[in-house]
Order: C-alpha cells, then structure tokens, then sequence
C-alpha cells in the first residue's frame, strides 16, 4: 500500500518492519512498516496484512499479495467479485 493511502485511511497501528525487495530495473526497496486489518468480500472477512511503502516506489493504491492470494479463491467475471472462499473452508 501507497503510504498516501495508509495516510487516507487515518493512519492506523503501525507495526515497523523492514522488508527488503527488489523490482525489475530497480535497486533494492524497503518496506516503511506494516499493519493488520480485516476487509470484507462477499460477507466473508479476511484478515490482511498491508505492507506500506513509499508512494514513489508504485503507481498502484494497493498491491494485493500473493500471501492473501494464496489463502483465498475468488471468482471475477466483468470486473466484479461473484464469489470468495477461504481455501481452508
């Protein structure tokens, strides 16, 4: 996540904690911190874990990671969630 989006969102409980990536033409980055929230799709919670970075590292808002990914399936036709499990269910 951008840190002018952790910013909009009123900045919430911060947790430091540096991790080191690289991208493709870039040197390596480092992350500002971190914090946990719940987000809600199709009335299912999940809990993620948002990893802020500096808004001139990405274009994108928020980047969802393969950590998330991994844990739930999701269906998308025409751009609109039709449904989401956690893989564990």
């Amino acid at each position: 996540m951008r840190a002018n989006q952790y910013i909009k969102l009123g900045t919430p409980n911060l947790k430091y904690k540096e991790i080191k990536f690289c991208e493709i033409g870039s040197n390596e980055n480092r992350t500002l911190g971190e914090f946990c929230s719940d987000v809600e799709i199709d009335d299912n919670h999940y809990k993620i874990t948002y990893h802020i970075v500096s808004d001139t590292l990405t274009k994108h808002n928020i980047i969802i990671g393969t950590d998330f990914l991994d844990s739930v399936n999701v269906l998308i036709e025409n751009h609109k969630s039709i449904s989401s499990t956690s893989k564990g269910k």
